[in-house]
């Protein structure tokens, strides 16, 4: 259960900029950014590069310093950098086993945390292998454990998925939301929605140093703060089938019965490769036109989130 009136960071009006270039200009990196992570929450901060996000986290984990504004967190911090630096000779055991002697921890309670840590990430065969002989997705998941070593009270993790295969990624997202529970809270950056909408409470946009929108996410479909106006997932499912033609035009039909066939933006047949691509808005739209393609023996070869789509309440005008 989130509890946002216990908040464990409180960030106000976080502003910070550097010179930068031959002529020393001001270059903007945070403008007037406030936010706060409660009780139980996870909160993902999406955007382009360069909007501002590992900037913000930096300055909430205490290495860089904000220009203007205040930062307050309630308890104990674990913290994943976009470039984390890891003791390449040390194995992955004594790495993180190490890591949490320097945290306060006796040896022999650092090796049991570190071996249940590498078994929850999936590298319990890997514990005594070289870290400088680690793929860049595995030295990916020893980060995330390495900032839950101490069992901190807030995570702070800089795209904590990436360079993730589909399995490490199920692994940690699996990890993450059970680590928070009701007592913890967790603030990431990602670049992808299909991340947020799985993990996240809360979806924070970014664009060029600034909170743009906040979004409430409730089982794939995003609340704005403008009551009128909602967002959901925009997917791309791709079908093969036996009788590839018998199979598109039953699908142009179910397409049309709809009430709302918005919904379904885009129905693509590409004969050459025996697939049918459709672009779905909605997640109750994509849970009945799955269960229907399931009923006519289609197979799903992919599915990807392609993005945010807006959407217009009853009342409401499209904007």
């Amino acid at each position: 259960m989130i509890d946002r009136q216990i908040a464990l960071v409180r960030a106000e009006k976080l502003s910070c900029s550097v010179r930068s270039g031959f002529w020393m200009k001001r270059l903007h990196l945070l403008d007037d950014v406030s936010l706060q992570v409660g009780r139980g929450e996870i909160v993902a901060l999406l955007g382009k590069n360069g909007a501002g996000k590992t900037t913000l986290l930096q300055i909430l984990s205490g290495v860089r310093r904000p220009n203007f504004g205040t930062v307050q967190l309630s308890g104990t911090v674990g913290y994943l950098p976009e470039r984390p630096y890891f003791y390449e000779h040390l194995d992955a055991l004594r790495f993180l086993a190490f890591l949490g002697e320097v945290s306060g921890m006796t040896r022999s309670g650092a090796e049991e945390k570190a071996k249940g840590l590498l078994k929850q990430i999936g590298l319990e065969s890997f514990a005594k292998k070289s870290l400088r002989n680690f793929s860049k997705g595995m030295l990916q998941r020893v980060g995330v454990a390495q900032a839950l070593m101490h069992d901190p009270d807030l995570l702070i993790l800089d795209e904590p998925m990436s360079g993730l295969d589909a399995e490490g990624r199920s692994a940690m997202q699996t990890l993450l939301s059970g680590w928070v529970g009701t007592r913890k809270a967790l603030l990431m950056t990602t670049h992808s929605f299909a991340d947020a909408e799985v993990l996240a409470d809360r979806i924070l946009h970014m664009n060029q140093g600034r909170i743009e929108r906040e979004l409430i996410n409730s089982g794939g479909r995003f609340s704005g703060t403008n009551s009128q106006k909602c967002e959901s997932l925009k997917r791309e499912i791709i079908w093969s089938h036996d009788d590839l033609s018998m199979f598109s035009q039953r699908l142009r039909d179910f397409i049309e019965s709809r009430a709302r066939p918005v919904d379904l933006v885009l129905l693509n047949c590409l004969e050459r490769a025996q697939v049918i691509r459709v672009t779905v808005q909605g997640s109750g739209s994509m849970e009945s036109l799955l269960r229907w393609a399931q009923h006519e023996s289609a197979q799903v070869v992919g599915m990807h989130t392609l993005g945010l789509a807006t959407e217009v309440s009853a009342e409401g005008n499209q904007r």
